[in-house]
């Protein structure tokens, strides 16, 4: 039965359309639900037609209750979840673009100012600090491990004068390709702390 005022149709009117594979199934125990596995064509349109039992109140199945909805409107919803897909694709995209964004240019960020430290390493200004936070753990390795070098190169400078050690990095001794020449070093031994 169908109720559709705009075909003229009216409760109790019989239905002469063909009994589909969804209607058989919801007339055979034990009742459940059913909706057609494919579209159906009447008089009235196409639709999508679903079953559903209706039992006593002692339980006792009764009879069938068709709901039908038109495919115009399984189409358009169709289109309004294919929309609301792509909406949400496009905005999930966007986010992953513009956090690989951020965390590229932290990243870059923090390599930039190591290697401004190890430029300074270069060309032995110790005493100049560069900051480098990094959540990379490799990023903060080799921060701490220039930092240390440092440290021991500073250390290592009170013994060493600075203008011998640029001098020998000049001539690119320390490059293991330098060339032979005349280099005086003096090196005296540390004073025993309390000794005169």
């Amino acid at each position: 039965m169908r109720q559709l005022s705009a075909s003229g149709c009216v409760v109790g009117d019989a239905y002469e359309g063909e009994f589909c594979a969804g209607m058989e199934a919801a007339f055979t125990p034990p009742y459940q639900v059913q909706v057609a596995p494919e579209l159906t064509k009447d008089a009235w349109g196409v639709w999508l037609t679903s079953y559903a039992p209706v039992f006593t109140s002692t339980g006792e199945f009764e009879a069938l209750l068709a709901i039908d909805m038109s495919a115009a409107s399984i189409q358009q919803t169709e289109q309004r979840c294919l929309v609301d897909i792509l909406g949400i694709t496009a905005l999930i995209s966007l986010l992953a673009i513009v956090a690989a964004i951020v965390l590229s240019r932290r990243v870059s960020q923090s390599l930039l100012m190591l290697a401004q430290d190890m430029a300074n390493v270069r060309h032995l200004r110790l005493e100049e600090e560069v900051p480098v936070f990094s959540r990379i753990r490799e990023i903060s390795d080799m921060a701490s491990a220039v930092h240390n070098m440092k440290s021991g190169l500073r250390s290592f400078r009170r013994y060493v004068p600075a203008d011998l050690v640029g001098e020998l990095i000049r001539r690119g001794l320390g490059r293991g390709h330098g060339h032979a020449g005349d280099v005086t070093a003096t090196v005296c031994p540390a004073e025993a702390p309390g000794a005169r």
